[in-house]
């Protein structure tokens, strides 16, 4: 956490060729981050470097619409979508990154503990 924010910071890679890349880049940026906010990211995910992505932005369309197969679709964007709505940094108390993003209104109850297994 950076020092008396009570805020966990995430790194999202992307475009990368693979999960090795990914952990060599964010390591990277863990050693500057701790020598300059005195704190250490933690990896939230990974995104491929995919044509697909390009070519949806360019369209307009979401790519898990336009290109549903492709390598950043549901495995990259779900995975990092479950690991965001269910990181809770601190205990299965505080609210998820998600919950913080968008607080929820009185009658809601947030979102807490660990995501649903996967098959």
């Amino acid at each position: 956490m950076p020092r008396g924010t009570g805020t966990q910071l995430l790194t999202l890679v992307n475009r990368v060729d693979s999960a090795r890349a990914a952990r060599d880049i964010h390591q990277r940026l863990a050693r500057t981050t701790r020598i300059f906010l005195e704190s250490e990211p933690s990896l939230a995910g990974w995104i491929p470097d995919d044509p697909e992505m390009a070519r949806a932005i360019h369209d307009r369309t979401p790519v898990l619409v336009q290109a549903p197969d492709s390598p950043a679709g549901p495995g990259a964007l779900g995975q990092l979508a479950t690991r965001l709505v269910y990181h809770s940094p601190d205990s299965n108390d505080s609210p998820s990154f998600f919950n913080r993003l968008f607080p929820q209104s009185d009658n809601e109850e947030p979102v807490h503990g660990k995501p649903p297994p996967t098959d």
